[in-house]
């Protein structure tokens, strides 16, 4: 499956998750999930970008 129709079950995810969007004018162009994991920090679980949007720094720590 390609962004964003991935099968995710958010109702099953969202007690140990934390879903941050990027938008572009109401539209999601990019899901990162963070998960809690057995120690005291989070890991990155899934990042997605838009094929459309992809090489823009949507997911970078800097912008572009």
């Amino acid at each position: 499956m390609c962004f964003p129709d991935e099968n995710y079950n958010y109702d099953e995810m969202k007690d140990n998750s934390v879903f941050i969007g990027a938008y572009d004018n109401g539209k999601c162009i990019g899901l990162a999930i963070l998960q809690d994991a057995w120690f005291k920090y989070m890991h990155l679980y899934d990042l997605k970008v838009s094929k459309d949007y992809r090489h823009m720094g949507v997911a970078s720590h800097q912008p572009q």
